[in-house]
């Protein structure tokens, strides 16, 4: 509960403070409109969470096998499902107050901290925030954990959270699709369980001043969509309490065969010659079979199939729809394909990813078999590294989906240049490593926070950050942005062309560091019962011995190589800058140099260039020369250059070279330690020793 309440409330505190909205021009961050849109957004995400939260409240009664002390107690039908309900529905509530609560205090901390000026925000008025929370926000809550308590109560089944919100995930975005052919406005509303696009609808039919002092009108279509969404998740709560019984409910299945009951053939057998070995063969044999058990688990769970299927469908749907110009469908081409599934489609993988994690993980615990797990004679690396290849090899399934419904869509389609070899290449140099890393990163994560639902959240949220601070350009540096490389364009012609040494160069170095996260879960990896973080410590302690710390070493060195080579070619050989201090640059940019702007310019009145082009090194050098003459009618003394993207240039003055200075020095970028202190700009002043006359 406080890890989903702090994670929300960071979130919404940053993006406030730093103004990261799509606003409109004038218009406040923390205007009414934008509250609302915020409301809606989070609480569509806020699905997740309340699948967790509203359906672990009655699968846990299941999973510790409460039924012995609940059926021996005097509580109702009633109590117990109206108790679970509203108890774990006031939590969904505390958790949602982090919206409002958040928006408020990044208003204070945005100006405070000097990251936005006072002016960019309106007045705080309380009804501002408490209107989109019981109007947009209250509703969606009311929504989703009716829907979530519901399915749980009826299947006795925690996956069906997993599924269903998935599912609700991909129907919305699904439906935003067919939405974005209509102009019906009662149809668009209606249509939006969340109320998002009743919202951009109202954004977009006004003003700033409107969208700065106005709330969301809550009529017409708009109230209606309120009133139905709501309506349908308290049908459904109401529909699964009067169908609830606490004796189906707590029954769980019956045994197929009676104990005891056995072959009589079996017990006429002799005992058969038993012979023990524990050596290298029975580990390599117990990896391989443990690893087949675990890779059948998930292909036998009916639940993966439903969420993968869901999935595909909603891509094949994508891909089918395809990218056009003007009306006109573009071709199936194959790195269009794969760039649609390598894009946003990547968030529904790594769900999938983080969720079955946590089932190969903890399934131990549900089925009781951690209970003898430590008695057992495979070592730890057989039963981790069981787990972690299972889960490697459900990644390598997931990369070839874009091939899997590539090609027959392309054939559909009547395209049959299917270009295999780039398939191939940007499925397992470019798809498959990302997908690799997300699977360390999730298993880590379920390693450490040893609670399965509180791991989702915090891979969840962390996953999140990572995606939200790279798509807006707030924090982009990607050597600190787990997974993340340098941005690629991907052509028929020559793949990623020159971008191949940087990504591939990335994609190993978040690989070597993906080694090391691999030690740090092995270390930590428990098997047996639940055990505290002290005892875990001392198990890692006594597990890296010898052997171990060599590994580690002889990774981390490796890693730190990688990582000394990438920031020798981003922020040594480059100058990298954030995004705030891009913006930082152009506000002294236009500040010291405004002083300039009425210096008279003279005309270019002739120009020769000489350019060599190496096309095998993606190189060209050009050799330009200019003339310049004063057409004022004002003699030049002065003359100020942007020599932005050029790699030298000079002037001269009857054949001498003329003097200049650098008006404008910026501070050396944040992560560009080894650059000089000052960073010179490419402005040049120059002053000419005998003013150009007019001429």
């Amino acid at each position: 509960m406080y890890l989903y309440f702090a994670a929300a409330l960071i979130f919404t505190v940053g993006t406030f403070a730093t103004g990261s909205l799509p606003l409109a021009e004038k218009e406040h961050i923390n205007a009414p409109f934008i509250l609302a849109m915020w409301c809606g957004g989070i609480t569509m995400l806020m699905m997740v969470v309340s699948s967790s939260i509203m359906g672990n409240a009655l699968y846990r009664d299941i999973e510790y096998n409460t039924k012995d002390y609940y059926l021996t107690y005097p509580i109702t039908k009633a109590g117990y499902f109206w108790g679970r309900y509203f108890g774990s529905f006031a939590i969904m509530l505390f958790i949602a107050s982090s919206i409002i609560i958040g928006a408020y205090a990044g208003t204070w901390l945005g100006p405070a901290m000097g990251w936005k000026d006072p002016a960019q925000y309106g007045p705080n008025r309380l009804i501002y925030y408490l209107h989109p929370f019981l109007t947009i926000a209250l509703p969606n809550l009311i929504f989703t954990s009716s829907l979530f308590f519901g399915l749980v109560a009826i299947t006795r089944n925690v996956k069906v959270i997993y599924s269903g919100g998935i599912l609700l995930f991909l129907g919305y975005f699904l439906s935003m699709v067919f939405l974005s052919q209509t102009n019906n406005e009662t149809v668009i509303n209606l249509a939006d369980p969340f109320a998002l696009n009743g919202v951009r609808l109202q954004i977009m039919n006004a003003n700033s001043i409107q969208q700065n002092t106005t709330l969301i009108s809550i009529t017409g279509s708009f109230l209606l969509n309120r009133i139905i969404w709501t309506g349908i998740g308290l049908a459904v709560l109401l529909y699964t309490y009067f169908t609830f019984s606490f004796e189906r409910f707590f029954s769980g299945k019956r045994d197929k065969a009676a104990i005891g009951e056995r072959s009589t053939e079996k017990l006429k057998q002799g005992t058969p010659k038993v012979a023990i070995s524990f050596t290298g063969a029975y580990n390599r044999n117990t990896l391989w079979k443990l690893t087949r058990m675990e890779i059948s688990n998930i292909i036998r769970d009916n639940y993966f199939w439903i969420i993968l299927l869901s999935g595909m469908t909603f891509l094949a749907f994508v891909l089918w729809m395809g990218d056009g110009n003007d009306g006109v469908a573009d071709f199936p081409r194959t790195v269009t394909l794969l760039g649609t599934y390598n894009g946003s489609f990547l968030f529904f993988i790594f769900f999938i990813i983080l969720f079955y994690t946590g089932e190969t993980l903890h399934r131990d615990r549900i089925t009781r078999f951690a209970f003898i797990n430590d008695s057992l004679p495979p070592p730890n690396w057989v039963l981790n590294g069981s787990k972690l290849v299972s889960l490697f090899v459900l990644a390598f399934f997931l990369a070839l989906i874009p091939f899997i419904l590539g090609v027959p869509i392309q054939i559909i389609k009547g395209f049959y240049h299917f270009h295999f070899v780039v398939y191939f290449v940007y499925i397992f140099t470019l798809i498959l490593p990302r997908l690799l890393e997300m699977v360390v990163f999730c298993y880590i994560i379920h390693v450490t926070v040893n609670n399965k639902f509180a791991a989702h959240a915090v891979g969840i949220f962390l996953w999140i950050i990572f995606f939200f601070l790279e798509d807006t350009g707030t924090f982009n540096y990607n050597l600190l942005m787990y997974s993340y490389t340098p941005w690629y364009g991907f052509s028929d012609m020559d793949g990623i062309g020159h971008m191949a040494k940087a990504v591939y160069s990335f994609h190993l170095y978040w690989m070597l560091f993906a080694g090391l996260l691999i030690i740090v879960s092995a270390l930590y990896y428990y098997r047996g019962v639940t055990s505290g973080i002290k005892e875990r410590w001392q198990l890692a302690t006594e597990r890296f011995d010898t052997r171990t710390r060599i590994l580690t070493g002889l990774v981390a060195v490796a890693f730190l190589s990688m990582g000394a080579y990438n920031y020798y070619n981003v922020s040594y050989l480059n100058v990298f800058l954030t995004s705030g201090e891009e913006n930082n640059r152009a506000e002294m940019y236009e500040r010291q140099l405004k002083k300039y702007a009425s210096l008279p310019l003279p005309k270019v009145t002739r120009m020769e260039l000489h350019t060599d082009v190496y096309p095998d090194k993606l190189e060209e050098i050009t050799h330009a020369f200019v003339t310049i003459l004063n057409k004022t009618n004002q003699p030049i003394e002065k003359l100020l250059l942007d020599g932005d993207e050029l790699s030298d240039y000079s002037i001269k003055q009857n054949g001498k070279l003329v003097s200049f200075t650098s008006p404008l020095l910026y501070p050396r970028g944040m992560f560009n330690w080894f650059r000089p202190k000052n960073d010179t700009a490419e402005f040049r002043l120059y002053q000419f020793q005998k003013a150009l006359p007019p001429r």
